[in-house]
């Protein structure tokens, strides 16, 4: 499964240019950081080291394996991380 988190300090947003896009009402729709529409486009306006660099964010996907039976976002300060169980043991991306 592929996330979207924010690899910086500062804070994850979802950037308003993809709600421009797909032409979503932001107020009315919930964008889940798996959504695999979300996902790729991110990756479609990532640049080569495969970050979206917002003023306020800089998004990248991480991808955990799809048998992770459970995930968790950590974050501090803004910053990101992901940890995930895997086979009963919990593994840090």
């Amino acid at each position: 499964m592929k996330l979207v988190i924010n690899y910086t300090y500062g804070g994850y947003d979802i950037p308003n240019a993809y709600y421009v896009e797909r032409n979503i009402d932001p107020y009315e729709t919930s964008v889940e950081r798996n959504d695999p529409d979300y996902v790729a486009w991110v990756e479609a306006h990532a640049d080569e080291k495969g970050h979206y660099d917002e003023p306020w964010a800089n998004l990248t996907v991480v991808e955990i394996p799809d048998d992770a039976t459970d995930y968790e976002i950590l974050e501090y300060d803004g910053a990101e991380s992901v940890i995930y169980v895997q086979n009963g043991k919990i593994i840090y991306a």
